[in-house]
């Protein structure tokens, strides 16, 4: 694997040119908007600010062909789809009490011997929940992976090639954001992992969060809804120890001590990694070897400095 850049939103202020001329990369990049959906092809003004040697690898059309090709195929997505929103739905609504209490107990002044324990007892319940919810959607993709052989259908296969040859054709691979159950499943379709040799990349927004161990989404004050973070699957596991956070600063309380402390001890020993606009992280052979504009969270809810160069991803 060769080196990882992660950034934060590139929208308002893209950086990635910056990066990409930092790493040497003077041929063509690899551009993977799928993120993007029905938009993927709108790529012009980030192809520009690479220079204009981007090429797009399509992966949404790319699906979306064949799910359009193949009946049955499609009908057993669908059905896939419907069981995981399933398994989702009833963990938020598990996840919801729990974090309530935790958040209850957390608030609750003092630090007698009882309530350091069941604070402590709260944040686990609401980390099975968790892991529960990972373990169950990896074993259903799995499942249904093995039954509808997905790598060996020759459309897929097609595809595959015809990917693996133009990444072949290029010197670096940037991922942007966008959806990011979307941007998560053609990944996996494709098996990009298996194609990125040694070639730097670049990934931010929802490109960051599903290179990584988990992917959680997450906004504390959302138009609709409690604003409760829920983990929605594990992510490829490109880089360990991070749990990068796009547009923290917009969509997280990190005035309210409690809160972040909650967030922070649920998805420990992973730190997080707040990323905004102008952020960046390079992560090379597993280590941070540069950080800019990027803040962390201590265990007591604190926002604090990223601490220094070289230090281990975990």
């Amino acid at each position: 694997m060769g080196p990882i850049v992660l950034l934060g939103p590139q929208r308002l202020d893209p950086v990635v040119a910056e990066f990409v001329r930092a790493a040497g990369i003077t041929g063509r990049i690899a551009l993977l908007t799928a993120g993007w959906e029905e938009r993927e092809a709108e790529d012009d003004e980030l192809s520009a600010h690479l220079g204009g040697r981007t090429v797009n690898l399509g992966l949404y059309r790319r699906q979306e062909e064949i799910l359009a090709a193949e009946a049955g195929l499609r009908a057993a997505i669908h059905a896939y789809d419907a069981e995981l929103d399933t398994i989702r739905r009833h963990y938020r609504l598990r996840l919801g009490f729990a974090l309530d209490a935790a958040r209850a107990l957390l608030n609750l002044g003092g630090d007698s011997p009882h309530l350091v324990l069941d604070r402590a007892g709260a944040i686990e319940t609401v980390r099975r929940l968790d892991a529960e919810l990972l373990t169950r959607v990896a074993s259903l993709r799995a499942e249904v992976a093995s039954r509808l052989r997905l790598p060996s259908h020759p459309l897929v296969a097609r595809h595959k090639a015809e990917i693996r040859s133009l990444i072949d054709g290029c010197d670096a691979v940037a991922i942007a954001g966008g959806h990011v159950g979307v941007l998560s499943r053609v990944l996996r379709i494709f098996d990009l992992v298996d194609m990125l040799g040694t070639r730097p990349l670049f990934a931010w927004s929802a490109g960051a969060m599903v290179i990584g161990e988990r992917i959680v989404l997450f906004h504390d004050h959302p138009p609709q809804g409690a604003g409760n973070s829920e983990v929605h699957d594990h992510g490829l596991g490109l880089f360990t120890g991070l749990l990068p956070l796009p547009h923290a600063r917009r969509r997280l309380r990190l005035a309210d001590p409690n809160r972040v402390r909650l967030f922070a001890r649920r998805h420990e020993p992973r730190r997080l990694a707040l990323m905004n606009e102008g952020s960046a992280l390079v992560i090379d052979r597993g280590r941070i070897a540069r950080h800019t504009k990027v803040r962390t969270v201590s265990l007591d809810g604190a926002v604090i400095d990223w601490p220094g160069p070289g230090s281990p991803g975990r």
